[in-house]
């Protein structure tokens, strides 16, 4: 087939690079094995080298051999970003059982359907309320079993770790003695001399990783070893050898291990380069600038609006900041100069104190990648203008594991591209109902192909076959390739919206709209109207300090685009938009909540023309 993007791989890139078939552990135990003690992963203020996470994995897997877990069982990860997340993912992937994502922000009702759905007989935890008190129930009504509960004491450092207990031991579980609850401790209390387990990589599943998929019905994508292995060699290729020489090599690990996207980029890929993974249990911006300002990493995946919010990051109001805001007008309105006299200087300056995201320095990333959702041209720049580095956006489904195209960091970085198929991975754009491929430079359903792709979904026949045809995944998304390869994502195919035949896409007119300087967030969805025709609504936040009203959209869309693709309804709000798990906007939520307005009031909304 023709693979214009080979011509214009970077030199440092391969489509025909060998990607051996391995098992997932394998990573860990090369990077052990070439950097026993270099730092591999930091929490909270603590570290630990790379031997010391071999070990505490080994041992763990041989807990969890002692416990009867082997190939076929099910072993759930109900665990924020932390050291455990990391040690229980390899333990459980060497004793050949399969390892189950589960988001932390799941409550009891969604952790029991996908107990069930996957059969999960073990699960590990903190002994934090706030994750242990939703799982315990499920001991007694569901088929799960036993928890392997892991002291958030034991990841922190001295004093750190005393004082936690001492000041928030109101948030820790009571976890009561018994055969149903295993831990930590008593789980690593062995020589770590495991049985070694004979793996098929690409066979036997490594992960059942949740998804609503192409079809929308939460669905265990079952990614084999060979899957995951392949897909983080294909990212680290991604890479060029100038990053990957960096002897000090590290992974800004902000967006969450439960997610395919952070389990491959941010975790395993880290691994492989014996990269030091700097943690945190949950993306926060003064955090995330502290620890990049402070640790200098290297690296640093993300999702667009993890990128948004640090751009637009002001610190926190201090007395200092307030009082330095009154002296400026007192001064402007009495036409005095206050600041010269020596007290109100020594208490005005001292409002340096409130730091803005240019009082960090953010110049040691070298690379940062987006994914999870498509990355605004806007917020790209304005990155990478305050850091230096270069942004890079890529494309890919759970059901990928994950990645499948990524814009080259030394080479052409498309703005507003996916950029170009990974190595030894196809991918064509074809016609969505006869199936054949579409003429270069026309939109069509993107196809991909590669050692990347997920065997299937886990006991859905007929969802597998509908998404995966002589090993091509369907992605649902709408694409369009150009002359060099790069691809462009237009829209997804349930997204789409058809106004008297004609169709919108939301993105087309989030782009547009992206353009205007005091829009922060906006998503474009459609929404049921009069007569049971959708009609396109906008929601838009606008950037702190600026405003925006819904006359000034429209003259803005007007004439950037065609008539029916303006929205006939558009909302502002002065709260952030609503996000997905992983800090994306999501435009579900949104469609859901006027749904249910809707049903509310008894009627659908009138449809005023834009």
């Amino acid at each position: 087939m023709n693979r214009p993007w080979t011509e214009n791989y970077p030199e440092y890139m391969d489509w025909d690079a060998k990607l051996p078939s391995q098992p997932i552990f394998t990573l860990l135990d090369e990077a052990a094995k070439k950097f026993p003690e270099k730092k591999a992963f930091y929490f909270e203020g603590k570290t630990w080298t790379w031997r010391e996470i071999d070990d505490l994995s080994r041992r763990m897997a041989k807990g969890f051999q002692n416990k009867g877990v082997s190939k076929g069982k099910k072993v759930g990860l109900f665990l924020p970003n932390s050291p455990y997340s990391l040690i229980a993912y390899y333990a459980i992937a060497r004793t050949g059982a399969t390892i189950v994502n589960y988001s932390p922000l799941y409550e009891t009702d969604q952790l029991a359907h996908q107990i069930e759905d996957s059969e999960t007989d073990i699960m590990v935890t903190l002994d934090m309320k706030i994750l242990y008190d939703k799982v315990e129930p499920l001991l007694k009504t569901s088929r799960l079993n036993q928890m392997v509960v892991c002291p958030m004491e034991g990841a922190l450092p001295f004093p750190k770790n005393k004082l936690f207990k001492l000041l928030k031991g109101s948030e820790l579980a009571s976890v009561p003695n018994d055969d149903r609850h295993l831990s930590f401790d008593s789980m690593v209390d062995n020589k770590g001399d495991i049985e070694e387990v004979e793996i098929d990589p690409e066979e036997d599943v490594a992960v059942l990783q949740y998804t609503g998929g192409t079809t929308g019905v939460p669905k265990g994508a079952m990614l084999t070893h060979q899957n995951i292995y392949a897909n983080t060699l294909q990212t680290a290729i991604c890479l060029p050898d100038r990053i990957k020489d960096i002897e000090d090599i590290k992974m800004v690990a902000v967006i969450p291990f439960f997610h395919v996207f952070a389990m491959t980029v941010a975790m395993n890929t880290a691994v492989h380069l014996g990269a030091q993974i700097i943690a945190t249990p949950r993306f926060e911006e003064k955090k995330t600038l502290h620890l990049i300002d402070k640790l200098e990493p290297t690296l640093f995946p993300g999702v667009p609006a993890m990128y948004n919010k640090l751009n637009h990051y002001k610190g926190e109001k201090t007395l200092y900041r307030l009082f330095g805001k009154l002296v400026s007008k007192v001064e402007d309105a009495c036409n005095v100069d206050l600041k010269s006299k020596p007290i109100i200087s020594s208490i005005y300056n001292r409002k340096s104190r409130f730091r803005t995201v240019s009082d960090y320095n953010l110049r040691s990333l070298e690379a940062c990648i987006s994914g999870g959702a498509p990355l605004p041209v806007e917020i790209k720049q304005n990155f990478e203008k305050r850091t230096g580095c270069v942004v890079v956006e890529g494309y890919g489904l759970t059901e990928s594991s994950p990645v499948l195209t990524v814009n080259p960091i030394d080479g052409k970085n498309k703005p507003g591209s996916i950029g170009q198929p990974l190595v030894a991975t196809d991918i064509e754009l074809r016609e969505a109902e006869t199936e054949k491929p579409v003429a270069q430079g026309e939109r069509g359903e993107l196809w991909a192909k590669g050692p990347q792709i997920m065997k299937g979904y886990y006991n859905q026949p007929e969802e597998t076959a509908h998404v995966l045809k002589d090993g091509w995944l369907r992605t649902g998304d709408i694409a369009v390739m150009d002359e060099q390869g790069y691809f462009k994502i237009v829209d997804r195919i349930k997204d789409m919206i058809i106004i008297n035949g004609f169709k919108v896409f939301p993105g087309d007119v989030e782009k547009v709209t992206y353009q205007l300087d005091a829009v922060e967030e906006c998503i474009v969805a459609g929404i049921p109207g009069r007569g049971g025709n959708d009609v396109v609504k906008m929601w838009v936040k606008p950037k702190d300090g600026e405003s925006v009203s819904e006359s000034d959209l429209r003259e803005f869309l007007t004439g950037k685009l065609a008539k029916v693709q303006i929205p006939s309804q558009i909302e502002i709000r002065d709260e952030p938009l609503p996000k997905t798990m992983i800090g994306k906007l999501s435009r579900k939520d949104l469609v859901e909540e006027e749904k249910a307005q809707q049903n509310d009031d008894g009627n659908s909304p009138s449809s005023p023309q834009p």
